[in-house]
């Protein structure tokens, strides 16, 4: 067993990695969601909003957006707690709680990977030492795919949920399993986290499974503790049903259950391929969906997913075991294509699942040690160092794309050529960059791509056009716009406004 003084010097080093790497954060500013999320957001900067923030869906803080699958009041806390030390003004603050908070979670980890392969020791294993948990750790806190929690502020909920969910599972699985009162603590852990994002759900599953795995004789002796857990997820959804209005309010894909059902297998091994190989990331992925089971993608989906329940029904190592269902059950609520938004994928739905990943690289580490000899140790800790290297490498060159919109944009368009969205996103930032003839250009390929949701584009063509004095182009894109959208206040008054202007012209 690792001593208490040498755990502190290694979370020590965990948190120094974490700095080390994503440190230049701190000078990256706001982009994309963060403009409505935490900038244009009223609510985190009026303490008498606070009802608000506990009783409504999240995106009703933007009076441009009528609904939302999200209820998320704590992050709003957060947020309010951090524009009242640092300010709006200041995004350094926003980053550094990020980066704070993944230094956090990767302290976390490191206490579970210990007291997971100690259990194994102890149950006849061998003794893994301190290397595997702490690769554990820095697996988790540098993989690349983390890149986009640790350089977006508003995917803080990603961290703090997170965090919550980590401290829950480690108390739990720590404490006296068997009474009740021991799981108390980590069930209000688990509340705070649901409060956080809805993704903590799955809580009590991976304790079930945990105990399960440990010992299945016992699953029965903690009934009452996954009734506590039960009751608060109950509570959870009966305050999002009133705040929200559903637990997913509304379909934002329009697919028949046949085609969600059949989409999750390509999704799988979208996410599975970026755990494994985090190449070609990106704030958006081009989405095209599977029509039939005939479809490659399908096909290979469910071949990788068979494969996946075999080996965690075959595999007997404790560690590893629980280390695949980790890795799977956080990516089940996001292969429900229906309740998302904007991509079907995004690579931080993939940051509590990479903790699972990151067990699982621990333990095969742990099994090349196993009979530990001087060149053994040696060659796996230079592949471990080295798969570290490369992971702190591509993370520290993936935050400079992080450093404003038009980086952002910029890199997201490369990768998603086809994709509205992004047209519409770097079509934005290059018009705060004062290049209008690149934001029009883009404007006009955003709605090409997708005439039917074009409405925001045209307004923006249109004002574009009515500060260059384009005042029939002006005309023409915003009753474009308000032909998509009759209700588009803002393009109704934009269009009166060149229309004045025009007539005063003439």
């Amino acid at each position: 067993m690792v001593r208490r003084p040498d755990n502190i010097a290694l979370a020590l080093v965990i948190v120094v990695a974490a700095f080390a790497v994503y440190g230049q954060t701190l000078r990256n500013g706001f982009v994309y969601d963060d403009n409505h999320i935490i900038l244009a957001n009223e609510w985190i900067r009026d303490p008498a909003r606070i009802p608000d923030i506990l009783t409504s869906s999240t995106i009703f803080a933007d009076p441009a957006r009528s609904s939302s699958n999200t209820y998320r009041p704590l992050l709003f806390i957060v947020f309010m707690a951090e524009d009242f030390m640092f300010g709006l003004g200041s995004p350094w603050g926003f980053h550094l709680v990020n980066v704070s908070l993944l230094a956090l979670n990767g302290c976390l980890l490191y206490g579970i990977a210990l007291m997971l392969f100690a259990k194994d020791d102890a149950g006849g294993g061998f003794s893994y030492g301190s290397l595997p948990p702490l690769l554990a750790a820095l697996v988790f806190t540098l993989h690349t795919v983390n890149s986009e929690v640790a350089n977006w502020a508003s995917a803080q909920a990603e961290l703090l949920f997170t965090a919550f969910f980590l401290a829950a599972f480690w108390i739990y699985a720590k404490g006296g399993r068997e009474s009740a009162a021991k799981a108390v603590v980590p069930a209000l852990l688990y509340f705070l986290a649901l409060l956080v994002k809805e993704t903590a759900i799955i809580l009590p599953a991976l304790l079930f499974a945990s105990d399960l795995i440990d010992d299945g004789r016992k699953i029965f002796k903690r009934a009452f503790n996954y009734a506590i857990f039960f009751g608060t997820a109950v509570l959870y959804m009966v305050i999002r049903t009133y705040a929200v209005g559903g637990f997913v309010h509304e379909k934002k894909i329009a697919f028949s259950a046949f085609e969600a059902f059949i989409n999750i297998f390509p999704l799988i091994t979208h996410y599975l391929s970026k755990l494994v190989y985090p190449s070609g990331l990106s704030i958006i992925y081009e989405f095209y969906p599977a029509r039939s089971f005939g479809d490659q993608r399908v096909i290979a989906g469910m071949i990788i997913t068979a494969v996946f329940v075999l080996a965690v029904a075959a595999v007997r190592h404790r560690p590893v075991r629980l280390a695949l269902v980790w890795t799977a059950l956080p990516i089940l609520p996001v292969l429900y294509i229906p309740a998302l938004s904007t991509s079907a994928a995004a690579d931080r739905y993939l940051y509590l699942p990479t903790a699972g990943f990151a067990i699982i690289v621990a333990s095969i580490v742990g099994a090349f040690i196993r009979r530990a000899g001087a060149i053994r140790i040696i060659a796996v800790s230079i592949c471990s160092l080295a798969l570290l290297s490369s992971y702190a490498a591509a993370s520290f060159k993936r935050s400079a794309v992080w450093r404003e919109d038009y980086t952002l944009w910029a890199d997201a368009l490369e990768k998603s050529p086809k994709s509205a969205h992004v047209h519409y996103n770097f079509a934005w930032s290059s018009r705060t960059k004062g290049d209008a003839r690149s934001a029009i250009e883009h404007y006009r390929e955003a709605i090409r791509l997708s005439p039917a949701g074009a409405a925001d584009a045209h307004y923006n063509l249109g004002l574009i056009y009515t500060d260059q004095y384009m005042f029939d182009e002006a005309d023409f894109e915003l009753s474009a716009a308000l032909s998509l959208n009759p209700g588009f206040a803002l393009a109704s008054e934009a269009l009166a406004r060149a229309r004045a202007l025009k007539a005063m012209e003439e």
